[in-house]
């Protein structure tokens, strides 16, 4: 049997657009400050917590940081950028 979507996480098969949930979740915790301005993004915690792979959460963070919320600085991680328009 092939799978043409999604992969298996510990032994369960993992919904291919979980990253855009992620992706969502990450962008609300930035807009309500959860997460701040040159905040460091831990994506192992981020795996942990969403019971996924850092290859998911990275999808996610990419997208992001096409929005510009994320900027990854090589080989130190990803980081939080400041808002168009916020006061800092």
């Amino acid at each position: 049997m092939a799978i043409a979507h999604g992969h298996l996480v510990s032994g369960h098969m993992e919904d291919p657009r979980l990253y855009r949930r992620i992706y969502t979740a990450l962008s609300e915790r930035i807009t309500s400050g959860a997460y701040t301005p040159g905040e460091r993004l831990n994506i192992g915690l981020l795996a942990d917590e969403w019971n996924t792979t850092r290859a998911t959460v990275g999808k996610a963070l990419r997208l992001l940081a096409a929005d510009g919320r994320v900027e990854l600085f090589g080989g130190l991680g990803w980081y939080v950028t400041d808002l168009p328009g916020s006061q800092g």
